[in-house]
């Protein structure tokens, strides 16, 4: 092989190599700008585009937002709390809100563990009282500071 050939497939590799990187820093922006994975709201909830999941930091309590159904039948979170400080001993029923575009959707049950301990687990229902779109926002009182976390949804 000449050396005109060597440097020339050399160069090929390395251009190859720069086209696969080019195409990871696009899929990476692709990911992130869709907004798959998880997301933490150090905010407390700003609006996004996606589905993602939310952990909000309710002082001590650490809270897992999950929102796994929001459309014409309801709306249901998988919701988790972990604490080593606290008494987990919400009526998740009575303090929890939930208000799409503008308008509130009543909480109708709680299915998971129940009041006390510093780990709590179960998902949380709304019934559907207007359209699923906009900004959807979940609220959950009774922590040692207020949960908030929003989602932005189509319609």
């Amino acid at each position: 092989m000449t050396a005109f050939a060597t440097r020339r497939r050399g160069r090929g590799r390395r251009a190859g190599l720069a086209e696969r990187l080019a195409l990871v820093a696009v899929a990476g922006l692709v990911f992130s700008l869709v907004g798959c994975g998880s997301a933490s709201d150090s905010d407390n909830g700003a609006a996004t585009s996606s589905l993602a999941n939310r952990t909000v930091k309710a002082g001590s309590v650490t809270v897992k937002l999950e929102l796994r159904q929001l459309d014409a039948d309801g709306a249901v979170f998988k919701i988790i709390f972990d604490t080593h400080e606290v008494e987990l001993d919400q009526d998740m029923v009575r303090q929890a809100r939930l208000v799409v575009g503008e308008t509130p959707w009543p909480a109708v049950a709680w299915s998971g563990d129940g009041p006390g301990g510093h780990h709590r687990e179960g998902e949380l229902r709304f019934t559907a009282v207007g359209p699923a779109a906009g900004v959807a926002t979940l609220s959950i009182d009774g922590l040692p500071e207020p949960v908030s976390a929003t989602w932005a949804i189509g319609g």
